[in-house]
């Protein structure tokens, strides 16, 4: 798992990248938020292929 990080209009954003599921269940997506949250970023970009189906 790869996190890039975007600065547009002075907002900080965390794009995952990655080319399998990162995303199983609650306690992942809560990590990579808090890690992300921790490197000062506003918001995450997840695509539906980082999370697994049976999340939804």
């Amino acid at each position: 798992m790869n996190i890039d990080f975007i600065t547009i209009n002075e907002i900080r954003i965390a794009e995952l990248q990655s080319d399998t599921i990162e995303i199983n269940n609650a306690q992942d997506a809560l990590e990579l938020i808090m890690n992300c949250k921790y490197q000062d970023t506003d918001s995450v970009i997840i695509t539906a292929a980082h999370v697994h189906p049976v999340f939804f």
